[in-house]
């Protein structure tokens, strides 16, 4: 993040046995590539703490309506970053781990000035009968 080289992350839930993936937790970050990493000093860290506590209880709330996940599961952390970014060797590359017919959720954006990050969750609906 402070080399501005992380464009996404993604976090999928996948049931442990079946790998099919239940929710997928994306969060979009636009950096501003001008800062420069002596720079991140001028954030108000009272700010940024509560920003990112607003996140905090969205992704709490969500347990309103997404589907309960009755199997074990699994996750995967997935990072996109800039092409030129030298990647850890024992990272792999993965597809996206889409949710077909996804049902979609864009929680509240935030922003640092340095940073804007958008969060959003997919996850499989499950119709109730």
């Amino acid at each position: 993040m402070q080399h501005h080289s992380v464009q996404k992350l993604v976090v999928v839930i996948m049931d442990a046995e079946t790998k099919e993936v239940k929710e997928r937790w994306q969060f979009d970050i636009e950096c501003d590539k001008t800062v420069k990493d002596g720079d991140f000093k001028e954030v108000n860290l009272k700010e940024l703490h509560a920003l990112i506590a607003g996140i905090l209880r969205q992704i709490t709330a969500s347990v309103s309506f997404l589907p309960l996940l009755q199997a074990p599961c699994i996750f995967e952390l997935l990072v996109y970053t800039d092409k030129d970014m030298e990647t850890p060797e024992d990272w792999g590359i993965s597809d996206p781990l889409l949710i077909p017919k996804a049902e979609t959720v864009n929680l509240r954006a935030f922003n640092t000035n340095i940073h804007k990050v958008d969060p959003k969750v997919s996850y499989k609906y499950i119709e109730k009968s």
